[in-house]
């Protein structure tokens, strides 16, 4: 199962919303859906870009996380923020972002 899948199956079980609805509503942008006031109250960092780039990956837009390693993903939100793995930090900004 890959992150998309991970993701898929605990954004459904939140939102109780179809997975591709329930992406559709969010921006490419990733500032927009991880907001500086999001990543100060729950990682250490400022932006999404720096905590990207501290883990060393390459993430321009959201569509581009799905092409990132899970295990070093999850690894790194795990040691950075307060979140287990990465599709539990993603389902929280994107409750936040979308209510």
């Amino acid at each position: 199962m890959g992150l998309l899948d991970n993701v898929k199956d605990m954004a459904e079980k939140a939102t109780g919303q179809d997975f591709d609805q329930y992406l559709d509503k969010l921006p490419e942008g990733l500032t927009d859906v991880f907001d500086a006031d999001f990543m100060k109250e729950n990682t250490q960092f400022s932006d999404i870009t720096s905590f990207f780039s501290e883990g060393g990956f390459s993430v321009d837009k959201l569509a581009d996380v799905k092409n990132l390693p899970l295990d070093a993903l999850n690894k790194f939100v795990g040691e950075k923020t307060n979140f287990g793995d990465w599709p539990a930090m993603l389902q929280s900004a994107a409750s936040k972002f979308l209510k």
